[in-house]
Order: structure tokens, then C-alpha cells, then sequence
């Protein structure tokens, strides 16, 4: 898919493509830009910042993981463009071992060699606190919305032209269908955070991964909590005695296609299973038993 340079509003405009990268004009020759997408799209990111005669004067980050961080270290070092980054996701970005706190099935040997890890790490130059509602970045004022759950202290970002940048708090329609597992750190919070946006009376909105949707938008705000939903079911219905979380993702594998052939996609599937098996156990749908001096997941 091509990418290009796309005005959405006044000041804000976005970076099309298989990604949405929202980029906010602060005058003829620089910007601001809210994540940096992955790694392997760096070089495409660049030019077509360059050849719009643009310079990253600061980036926001909605979260760290991968495909929204791969080239906010480089911008910092090459162009001195501050960061700005929620507490939370500063420190796990901060080292390679914080990093390996939530990609917890990855041994650390494993991500200092994989490009798109090994340039996470990146020190924050501004700290959104827990109950800050705004955050200026070269002499621009975001509004901050505190969306966690997909990520350990996801925000959202509202430029002044009143576009809400939701990276991966919400996912489009057709996403969000096409998602075997959606990915979230806390379900529970992640939930809480989707129906946060409710009722939101943005002009306009951008989701990180394909899709400018505009109001309303309680319709994708339902489709992504229904869809989280009916996923949590269909785990749930798979673990009909005491079982270890690798015969789950087996059976999960097996019932929805799923079938890893390399190492790296098993470790993916067992991370995005994980916090619905643990949201479980929190909310007594599941226990934790010993079988034969292995954790196992149980029916209740």
C-alpha cells in the first residue's frame, strides 16, 4: 500500500499507508509526531518527512510497543526531537530488560539481536504523569486521555485541532474482524478504556492501525468491546479440566486456526494469551490448581 502525506485537519495530518501515523505541523518546516510506526518503515517515514520539507520537532507516544516506537531513538538522536512519553511506558521503554517485563516469553539474548526490539530503547525527555490531562511538546498543547489496558499506560492524544489519536485503544472494524486474539496487557482495563471514549465528540478520528473514522462513534467503540469479549468466551470454553497454558494454546491453535511454524509466532501466541487467562483467574471464571507439579488453569 502507498504511503503519502494526508491532511486530515488544519494543522494535523496523517501518514498513510499499512500503519497511521498522525503528524501535527507546527510551522512550514517541522512537526510533531504521535509514534513513529515500526522499525522497517523508517527509512519510507523519513523521506516522506523530508520531501514535505519537515523536520520531527517533538514525537508523543501513545505506547512503546514495536510497530509504534521503531524510530523514536533515532529521531531523538538525529534530529533532537523531544519525546514525550506516560510514566509508565517510559520505564519499561527505558532499558532492553525493561522491555523484556512485557515481553515476558522472550529471552533477552533473543531481543538484543532482533532489530525491531533492540532500537526500542530510548530515554523520555518529558514524563506524562497518571493525572495529566495535557502535555506541550514544541510549544504545542495536546490534550492527554488516559486510555491503559492494551498497553501498560496507553494514552490517547488529542491535537488542537480536535483529532483524537487513539493508537491501539481502538482498532477498526476491519481489524479488529480480522484479529484472531486482540492483544491486551490488562483486559480488564483495556475494556474500562474502550468504553472511556464513548460518547467522544471529536470531529475526527485517527486509529493507528487503518482507520480515520468520524462520529459517532459508539458503533466501533462496540464492536471492539464485543469482539474482546466473544474472544474471552471462546478461550474460557476451551479449558474444560485442568490444563497448562501451552495445552490451551494448542487447543486455541487448533480452534482458530492458529498453527505457529516458528518459534518467534508460538512465543507471540502465548503472550496475547496470557493476560486473558490471568483476567480469568482475577474474576473467578478460572483457578489455579497444581497437576503432576505443573501450574495449571482449571474450571471453576
Amino acid at each position: 500500500m502507498k504511503s503519502e502525506l494526508k491532511q486530515i485537519r488544519e494543522n494535523t495530518w496523517c501518514i498513510t499507508g499499512h500503519q497511521l501515523i498522525p503528524v501535527y505541523k507546527t510551522d512550514e518546516s517541522h512537526c510533531i509526531l504521535l509514534d513513529t510506526g515500526v522499525r522497517g518503515f523508517r527509512d519510507q517515514l523519513e523521506i516522506l518527512l523530508l520531501q514535505a520539507g519537515l523536520k520531527p520537532a517533538g514525537i508523543i507516544q501513545t505506547h512503546t510497543h514495536y510497530d509504534h516506537f521503531g524510530s523514536t531513538a533515532y529521531f531523538q538522536e538525529k534530529y533532537g526531537a523531544v519525546v514525550a512519553m506516560p510514566i509508565g511506558e517510559a520505564e519499561i521503554s527505558r532499558t532492553l530488560a525493561g522491555i523484556k517485563s512485557h515481553l515476558f516469553v522472550f529471552p533477552i539474548g533473543q531481543l538484543a539481536h532482533d532489530p525491531k526490539y533492540s532500537d526500542i530503547p530510548c530515554r523520555a525527555d518529558l514524563l506524562i504523569e497518571e493525572d495529566q490531562t495535557a502535555v506541550t511538546v514544541a510549544g504545542v498543547t495536546f490534550e492527554v486521555l488516559h486510555t491503559p489496558g492494551h498497553a501498560i499506560d496507553h494514552i490517547s492524544i488529542v491535537t488542537p485541532d480536535r483529532v483524537c489519536c487513539v493508537g491501539d485503544a481502538l482498532f477498526s472494524e476491519p481489524v479488529m474482524a480480522a484479529m484472531k486474539l486482540p492483544y491486551a496487557f490488562d483486559f480488564t482495563k483495556c475494556l474500562d478504556s474502550i468504553e472511556s471514549l464513548r460518547g467522544g465528540d471529536w470531529p475526527v478520528m485517527i486509529l493507528s492501525h487503518c482507520g480515520i473514522e468520524k462520529p459517532p462513534y459508539d458503533h466501533l467503540i462496540d464492536v471492539n468491546r464485543d469482539r474482546m469479549l466473544a474472544q474471552y468466551r471462546e478461550v474460557l470454553s476451551l479449558v474444560d479440566r485442568p490444563m497448562h497454558s501451552v495445552e490451551i494454546c494448542d487447543a486455541l491453535g487448533e480452534k482458530m486456526g492458529v498453527c505457529p511454524s516458528v518459534p518467534e509466532k508460538a512465543q507471540d501466541l502465548e503472550r496475547f494469551l496470557r493476560p486473558y487467562l490471568e483476567c480469568m483467574v482475577d474474576r473467578g471464571d478460572l483457578r489455579l490448581v497444581m497437576d503432576h507439579h505443573a501450574l495449571c488453569y482449571a474450571p471453576v
